[in-house]
């Protein structure tokens, strides 16, 4: 059967896209948890939160990839900067970028916010 060209296509991962504070999210859980970042930073537990960060992944001199990380924030206690995941389902790639970007930029701290793993789980 041939689709109508007005009828949507479901996501893969059934992730809704989801609109907050006028920012396209790729899902429900993405916005949630952007949310929970939002209060962290108005509380100063975490500052300079900025979304869609992208890193080069680069191996003797040459790009392998871009990882684009849904967070990139500073917490204050530490003065850490962090990269957090938002993922209701982890990808072969995702698992393979998060593990190269790990290698290549070991000065992070790394959090996959899954499920009911939301921020502030990492202040612990």
């Amino acid at each position: 059967m041939k689709r109508s060209p007005f009828t949507r296509r479901q996501n893969k991962y059934r992730a809704v896209k989801t609109t907050r504070d006028g920012i396209l999210f790729d899902s429900k859980l993405e916005s949630v948890v952007y949310g929970e970042l939002q209060i962290l930073q108005a509380g100063g537990l975490i500052k300079d939160m900025e979304l869609q960060k992208e890193f080069v992944i680069e191996v003797n001199g040459k790009q392998i990839c871009i990882y684009i990380a849904d967070y990139f924030f500073t917490i204050v206690a530490s003065g850490k900067r962090c990269v957090a995941d938002a993922k209701g389902f982890l990808t072969d790639t995702f698992r393979l970028k998060w593990k190269l970007m790990q290698a290549l930029y070991p000065q992070y701290q790394y959090e996959i916010l899954k499920g009911k793993k939301l921020p502030g789980s990492f202040f612990k």
